[in-house]
């Protein structure tokens, strides 16, 4: 439902109709009349139908959840935001104590919620999706990618598109409750608003038991998380995220904030791969991480511009990552992932792992992948996300089952192990 009307936009044209037509076979795909139908099928749409009807059976496991309050949340909405204010939203989650001990191997939102002690009536994972599916991809990795190097103390991760994230930048200090050690988000996007870039901060276990570092307005976070703010709304969480990262410790005077890794990633200097210089050997930054982060440690660093952009800069000293994450991708989308996607098969590069909003965007992604990327390569089949969030969002022109992050997939140089 669009507001009090039922609008649909036709697959060909685009054109909005109060009533579509959909492909009798898959029931996925709509159009504003028989001929539409009938071109797209010519078209394209006899390859895909098959495929697409497996997918919408798979609506029913997409939308089973442990929560009381999903019978509403799992519907095909296209407000999502009016869904959201329907539901008691509380910051239960960040008030609780973060764990002392290693933390245990988490699969389901079931396991988080008994973890935390949570009521299955508390819908804070509507806005824990984005940390939880990067905390799944790194696990996942390391069971495919098997002797790739994420079980350390000390992890980096390179997330790319950067987005909505940058608005709910607080909720990703979960990550202390549910990974092993420290971990390093380095953020790249082009949307990157200027008051973020080149910013460094971090927070450590101590600093996390107070509430405290929740500045920004819960209300404010759980709209952003189910649809675009105006411009207005928007800046004012930027505004907002700048306070919390003002709470975080700064790391602006500390080589060992951006640079605490062994290597820096290849980049590419007039189509050339180059190393970026080092700064010291790798034993020498290996220590100095273990120095810099005594506790259990979030930190976050934030680049400005696409990924391989960043990274062919003269002088890039950003630290080389142990996995790259790119939440709800759109990889067959989106071109300018193709060079990103080239550079991170370059041998020696870590793993990668993508998720999208439905399973037909990550099968398109994963065929991007394979058709563009160089040398051998492993690949992370595409699966269920068990952290995706618990909120439907309907498309207007299809029909497919769809949730924030619910499809997994990947690739890592075969080289790497």
């Amino acid at each position: 439902m669009f507001g009090d009307t039922q609008l649909w936009c036709c697959q060909v044209c685009g054109r909005l109709v109060q009533q579509s037509i959909t492909c009798p076979v898959c029931q996925a795909i709509n159009y504003c009349g028989q001929s539409h139908r009938q071109r797209h099928w010519r078209d394209c749409h006899s390859d895909e139908c098959t495929r697409m009807k497996q997918q919408m059976m798979r609506r029913h496991d997409l939308g089973d959840f442990p929560f009381h309050y999903t019978q509403q949340t799992v519907q095909q909405v296209a407000n999502a935001e009016s869904t959201y204010s329907n539901l008691d939203i509380t910051t239960s989650i960040f008030n609780t104590q973060m764990q002392a001990s290693v933390p245990p191997h988490l699969t389901c939102w079931q396991d988080y919620y008994s973890m935390k002690n949570l009521s299955h009536d508390d819908p804070v994972a509507l806005l824990l999706d984005m940390p939880m599916s990067l905390l799944w991809a790194v696990q996942q990795a390391r069971a495919v990618f098997q002797q790739c190097d994420l079980s350390s103390n000390y992890i980096v991760i390179h997330y790319l598109g950067a987005q909505k994230e940058l608005h709910q930048l607080p909720v990703f200090q979960s990550l202390l409750d549910t990974m092993p050690g420290s971990v390093h988000i380095h953020f790249f996007g082009p949307d990157m608003p200027d008051e973020l870039d080149g910013l460094s901060r971090r927070v450590s276990v101590q600093q996390g038991n107070s509430a405290s570092w929740l500045c920004a307005d819960t209300t404010a976070l759980v709209a952003e998380a189910g649809s675009s703010s105006a411009a207005a709304a928007t800046h004012v969480l930027v505004q907002q995220q700048v306070a919390f990262l003002g709470s975080m410790q700064s790391e602006a005077c500390s080589a060992a904030a951006s640079t605490s890794h062994c290597h820096v990633v290849p980049h590419t200097a007039g189509g050339v791969q180059q190393e970026a210089p080092m700064l010291g050997g790798a034993a020498a930054q290996a220590d100095m991480a273990r120095e810099t982060y005594q506790v259990p440690t979030l930190q976050l660093t934030f680049h400005k511009g696409l990924y391989h952009d960043v990274i062919a800069r003269p002088n890039c000293e950003i630290a080389s990552a142990d996995l790259v994450f790119g939440a709800n991708a759109g990889l067959a989308a989106y071109p300018s992932w193709v060079p990103t996607l080239q550079l991170l098969s370059h041998e020696g590069s870590p793993p990668a792992v993508f998720t999208d909003y439905c399973e037909e965007a990550a099968v398109q992604g994963m065929r991007v992948m394979q058709a563009v990327v160089e040398g051998p390569m492993l690949w992370m089949p595409v699966g269920i996300n068990p952290f995706r969030k618990p909120l439907s969002c309907q498309s207007r022109d299809n029909n497919l089952p769809s949730f924030s992050n619910a499809f997994m997939f990947g690739m890592a140089p075969q080289a790497v192990l």
